[in-house]
């Protein structure tokens, strides 16, 4: 198959791009906690510190295609994953407050900052073709990982410095009937449907590195919660 034809093959594949992304997954409910600790949170915006390579894409289609690009989300990313992480703590029952308007006295309050190292889903497509079908294996690579400080801002000490990861790794076979169709632009729902679902898998590891992040944060604040078990598939190191 010529570089050419697998150069199409990959436009068409990996991300239609035509709409912009929301960065969101839906709020767990907050279970049974009973926070005594009602101590005065604020978060400041987690840093993008994203490689330029994952904010713009490669140049080259056959490389893959990051569908969490800049170009495609509806808002930064930053913005997205900080509004979420303040929505976790505040869903927990914690007194979040908007840190531009907060001028900290002398009562304990929290500060919540950190930065984003990495977060995108990456589609690569390995395929071959008979007389009237496409068959596709598509290789997918999701990866997010940010750190979470977490600052006692009474002795402007540092409790918490904590990096979440999440890696994921795995190919999927597809079966595309009508492949003139779809190269000829009239089949959009297949590209759509791709589209979705890739930001379905970076939406979750999005939420897994948030929720854990959380609960940690929710530990340190209300020791008497006891150990909360590390979500499955996240890494965790301690950077203090």
């Amino acid at each position: 198959m010529n570089k050419l034809f697998l150069t199409a093959l990959a436009s068409l594949f990996l991300c239609a791009c035509a709409d912009k992304y929301a960065v969101t997954y839906v709020l767990d409910p907050p279970g049974d906690l009973d926070i005594k600790n009602k101590v005065t949170v604020t978060v400041r915006d987690l840093i993008d510190r994203r490689p330029s390579q994952e904010r713009v894409g490669p140049a080259d289609p056959l490389d893959g295609a990051f569908y969490s690009e800049d170009g495609v989300l509806e808002e930064p990313l930053s913005e997205s994953m900080t509004r979420l992480l303040q929505l976790e703590l505040s869903n927990a029952g914690l007194d979040v407050v908007d840190s531009a308007n907060y001028v900290p006295g002398t009562e304990r309050s929290v500060r919540v900052a950190g930065e984003i190292y990495h977060a995108f889903v990456m589609g690569v497509p390995e395929s071959s073709v008979s007389d009237d079908n496409l068959w596709k294996r598509m290789r997918y690579t999701v990866r997010v990982a940010v750190r979470v400080d977490m600052i006692d801002t009474l002795q402007e000490k540092r409790v918490m410095a904590r990096k979440y990861e999440f890696r994921d790794s795995f190919v999927i076979r597809h079966a595309m009937q009508d492949f003139e169709a779809v190269k000829e632009g009239k089949d959009k729902n297949y590209l759509e449907a791709g589209d979705a679902y890739c930001m379905q898998l970076f939406n979750d590891a999005v939420k897994k590195v948030l929720v854990q992040a959380r609960r940690d944060i929710l530990t340190l604040m209300t020791p008497n919660m006891g150990e909360i078990p590390v979500i499955e598939g996240l890494e965790m190191t301690d950077e203090l």
